[in-house]
């Protein structure tokens, strides 16, 4: 009996210290045994995200309030992949972003892109985003769609867009970027779609986009990108719109351009463009519109664009082409537009040797 009194005596003294050890025990356990997952540390990159923007009037699914009854993996996954914009896999990744024209401002400072490892789409455009483009968007290597247009990002382009080699479309058009093309971009040889337009680039073509030979858009137009057209832009057989209009270009037209079958606009206007119209531009016979006005072009109009069928528009006013017009230019059948005035062309013209005029033809000569 005296044993048994000292046992529980010993055990009422001991049952203090030992029971919170006990308890930390299965504590540690139990968070160990429930990991924070991949799928929620994605909502919490975007809720912080959230929480730095200026205007996010748009996103107020992006909480986790209305989940805070969940109790199982599915249905916390899910009020996450509900979210406004947000596109998620059958394991509750997250796969695409789109929010496109969502009434967002501020920056991208505070998007951790690298725990995006699934993302393959991200839409951003039209919206006031501004600062710089972050190096750490180089970290979503699954991303075959880009979109930053029409927004207010300014800086350099990152050279780590040269990682995204998935991408098929890169839209980074209508902000106050500055500097030069990044020779990276030629990395990214699964490019269809190439705009990067009405920005503030400066420097040269990198030749290194000779390398896309997959792309079938370029719009590069309205920047301040000088030197000469590369000649490695004739790679880009599959090239359909090419628009290098209005920015600080020298040197002549590359006869490469020849190579380009299936082009179907051609867009140099309002350049320093010299020398002469190549002849190998009769071989794009799917062109529809040549624009080259405000150029500094010499020479005649080649015989050749007798063979452009397609074209609807002939707009080289304001060079400084010179000779007769070549009678070829009467088989253009559909041409709706032609303008080449402000020319040095050998007068009187006759138009006698013009298609046919008809009431929806503009022809200034």
């Amino acid at each position: 009996m005296a044993e048994r009194k000292k046992s529980l005596l010993s055990l009422h003294v001991l049952l203090p210290f030992a029971l919170p050890q006990l308890l930390l025990f299965f504590n540690v356990h139990a968070v160990a045994a429930a990991p924070v997952t991949q799928e929620a540390s994605e909502a919490q990159v975007l809720l912080a995200w959230k929480a730095s923007l200026e205007n996010h009037s748009l996103l107020n699914s992006w909480s986790l309030h209305n989940n805070s009854n969940a109790t199982s993996r599915e249905s916390k996954r899910d009020s996450t992949c509900n979210w406004l914009g947000i596109t998620c896999n059958v394991a509750g990744r997250i796969t695409r972003i789109n929010l496109f024209n969502a009434s967002l401002r501020g920056k991208l400072d505070n998007l951790n892109f690298s725990s995006f490892s699934e993302l393959t789409i991200l839409n951003l455009s039209s919206n006031a985003l501004y600062g710089t483009i972050p190096a750490q968007i180089g970290t979503l290597t699954k991303l075959n769609f880009l979109d930053l247009s029409v927004n207010q990002f300014f800086g350099y382009l990152p050279l780590s867009l040269g990682n995204l080699t998935k991408l098929t479309t890169l839209h980074i058009y209508e902000n106050n970027i500055f500097g030069s093309i990044p020779q990276e971009i030629g990395y990214l040889r699964n490019l269809a779609e190439l705009a990067m337009y009405t920005n503030l680039l400066i420097g040269t073509i990198p030749p290194t986009l000779g390398n896309l030979t997959k792309l079938t858009t370029l719009y590069i137009y309205n920047n301040r990108i000088s030197g000469s057209i590369p000649k490695e832009i004739g790679y880009l057989k599959n090239l359909i719109n090419l628009e290098l209009s209005t920015n600080l270009l020298t040197g002549t037209i590359p006869p490469t351009l020849g190579n380009l079958t299936k082009l179907t606009t051609l867009y140099i206007y309002e350049n320093n463009i010299s020398g002469f119209i190549p002849q190998e531009i009769g071989y794009l016979e799917n062109l529809n519109g040549i624009i080259l006005y405000r150029n500094n072009l010499i020479g005649p109009i080649p015989s050749t664009i007798g063979k452009l069928k397609n074209l609807t528009e002939l707009n080289i006013f304001q060079t400084q082409l010179s000779g007769p017009i070549p009678l070829e230019i009467t088989n253009l059948t559909h041409l709706t537009k032609l303008y080449l005035q402000e020319n040095n062309f050998l007068w009187p013209f006759t138009g006698t040797i013009m298609p046919q005029r008809t009431t929806n033809k503009i022809y200034c000569i």
